[in-house]
């Protein structure tokens, strides 16, 4: 247990707190399913890397002050008959975003789709 130890205290000196926080879990699966030192690698940066980036967003989300934060996912298609699922879901499957370009909804006022929870 004193190397578990040791090595949650690197990861974290590391500035992997994610890692150092799973890590007993991270290396018990690695065990059962018998992953290659590669794939295990692999998969504690991309473990690292996507709950940074999950940080990220939620301090930029937090900073930036907003009443409720609603995701494409919770969007009720059905209400807004006028709005196109599967054209939504096509632009924002295209790397407008990675690629700076604008992107511009619009519509007549009052048509959100806002319910104060």
């Amino acid at each position: 247990m004193q190397c578990l130890d040791q090595l949650q205290e690197r990861c974290l000196q590391l500035g992997w707190k994610s890692i150092a926080h799973q890590l007993d879990t991270i290396l018990e699966d690695a065990s059962v399913n018998s992953i290659s030192y590669a794939d295990f690698l692999g998969s504690l940066l991309s473990y690292e890397e996507s709950s940074k980036k999950e940080s990220s967003w939620n301090r930029r989300v937090k900073k930036a002050g907003f009443s409720y934060v609603k995701t494409l996912s919770e969007f009720d298609f059905n209400a807004q008959p006028t709005v196109d699922e599967r054209r939504i879901r096509d632009l924002l499957a295209r790397s407008f975003y990675r690629d700076g370009t604008n992107l511009l909804f619009l519509g007549p006022p009052g048509v959100g789709n806002y319910r104060k929870k």
